[in-house]
This record gives C-alpha cells, sequence and structure tokens, in this order.
C-alpha cells in the first residue's frame, strides 16, 4: 500500500500541474521554436507548423526577439504538458493494475473495463458473453509500444486525441475512420526487422484477429516518394506483411483529395 500511497500522491501533484499549466494562455498553437547553431557561438532562430500535412521552417529575425520568447517559453510549456501527460498516463496503468490485482483498493482506481465485467449480468448483454476478445484488442491499443514519436517529433501536429497526433490532415481522417467504425489500431508501431525498421501509418486485427496494415501515400505522384515506400517492402515481408494480402495503401496526389468514402469501405472491407 506504500508505493500506491506514493503514486497516488504524485498523480494528484500531476493534475495540479496540469491544471496551472492549461491555464495558460498561448498564441502559437501548432508552432514550435527550433534553434539551430551557426558558425562560432551565434545561433539562428526558426519555427515550424503544419502546412496541409507538411512542416514548414520559417526564420525569426534577430530583430524579433519578443516573438522568439514568447515561442521560446510555449514551447517549454508544450514540453511539459506533454511530459506530465506521459506521466500521468502511467500512474493511472499502475493504479488500475494494482486495484484489479488487490480488492482492497478502493473501486476508483479499477479500470473501467473491469468495472463493467464485473457487474451482475453485464457479461450476459455481450454478443459472446465469454469472448472478450475485442476488448483485449482494445486493451492492445492502449498498451505502450515503441512508435514513431521520436522520428521528426516536430511533424506530429495534427490532433486526433489528446493522446494521438499524426502527420498530416488526411492520417488524421484516417484515424478518426478508425474510430467512427470502432476498430482499435495503433499508429506508427515500429516494426524491427533485420534489414532495417518501417512505421506503418496504421495496423489494427481484422475479424479474424490477423494484423493489416495500411500506408497512406500522401505524395503518390512523386517517383522518389513511391521508390522510398518500395524500399519498405522487403522488411514488410520479413514481418510478415504482403502488398494486396495483409498491407494495403491508400493515396493521394496533389490537386486530388483523399476520397473518405472510398477510404471507409476498405476499413470495413478489411476489418469488418
Amino acid at each position: 500500500m506504500i508505493l500506491f500511497s506514493v503514486i497516488h500522491s504524485r498523480l494528484e501533484e500531476i493534475e495540479k500541474q496540469l491544471s496551472f499549466l492549461r491555464s495558460q494562455p498561448r498564441s502559437f498553437q501548432g508552432k514550435e521554436i527550433h534553434i539551430r547553431k551557426n558558425r562560432g557561438d551565434t545561433v539562428g532562430w526558426f519555427y515550424s507548423q503544419d502546412d496541409h500535412g507538411h512542416t514548414k521552417y520559417q526564420y525569426i529575425p534577430k530583430s524579433d526577439r519578443p516573438l522568439a520568447e514568447s515561442m521560446a517559453y510555449e514551447t517549454l510549456i508544450s514540453s511539459r504538458i506533454a511530459d506530465l501527460e506521459k506521466e500521468r498516463r502511467a500512474c493511472l496503468r499502475y493504479l488500475r493494475v494494482y486495484a484489479n490485482r488487490d480488492k482492497t483498493i478502493p473501486e476508483t482506481y479499477l479500470s473501467k473495463e473491469t468495472q463493467l465485467l464485473e457487474k451482475p449480468g453485464f457479461r450476459d448483454l455481450l454478443p459472446h458473453a465469454d469472448n472478450t476478445t475485442q476488448i483485449d484488442w482494445y486493451r492492445w491499443q492502449d498498451e505502450d509500444y515503441p512508435n514513431g514519436k521520436n522520428y521528426y517529433p516536430q511533424q506530429l501536429t495534427v490532433k486526433v486525441t489528446d493522446q494521438l497526433y499524426v502527420r498530416s490532415k488526411s492520417e488524421g481522417s484516417i484515424a478518426l475512420l478508425y474510430k467512427e467504425l470502432h476498430i482499435p489500431f495503433r499508429y506508427e508501431w515500429r516494426l524491427e526487422g533485420a534489414r532495417g525498421w518501417v512505421l506503418p501509418d496504421f495496423i489494427a486485427p481484422n475479424k479474424m484477429g490477423e494484423l493489416v496494415c495500411i500506408e497512406h501515400l500522401g505524395r503518390a505522384d512523386q517517383s522518389w516518394y513511391i521508390e522510398d515506400f518500395g524500399d519498405k517492402l522487403p522488411i514488410y515481408a520479413e514481418k510478415g506483411f504482403y502488398l494486396g494480402v495483409n498491407l494495403h495503401v491508400t493515396a493521394e496526389v496533389q490537386g486530388k483529395h483523399l476520397d473518405l468514402d472510398e477510404v471507409r469501405k476498405m476499413l470495413i472491407k478489411l476489418y469488418l
């Protein structure tokens, strides 16, 4: 119980800090300052922002130091919030696991899933009372997993949920379709192979419990982009994913937006 009390106290402190930080006025949502070292001891200031799924950098002149100072402060706040949210999730996960094992812990800390499944008669209402596979997949979705958050993190600018940011508006729209269709998924789950690694945009279980990947090709009219995707195929194959079998693509080209109705039909066909 001692460790439980320590983590519970830390969680309360995290909530207070998050409440304070989120209350701070911010004018540069979606922008982040970057400092690059020039020759000698001088540095240059830049800020990044999303422009239709692509990250653009803008130089901040030395004469505009107040802007740089304001952005630096907001960037620091955003970083602190991200760190605290990560720690908060870890604390909650521990408290819920602990509560699920130790019935002396107040029910408040039981996971919502456990609270529901333990209610008399609830399991009887499930389509397959003894089959919690779908619930297990949602647990799989929410577990920590190696991902692309450290791979050009400044490009993760499109918010899907408080916990999920993606790299383009099209990816954001696809992620929302997964959620709309109640398909548990992982975004950019890093798959390691002998030839390197890949970050599939979306990977989710089909109705047979088999994992299926979808890669979104946002620049399908660019030859270098398609060649880069082709270089990933041997790694996918090594991990058991084959183009047209359990690896599929969505694509868009300049001047033609992604057809979300077609993507919805694709998700239904692949997963449901």
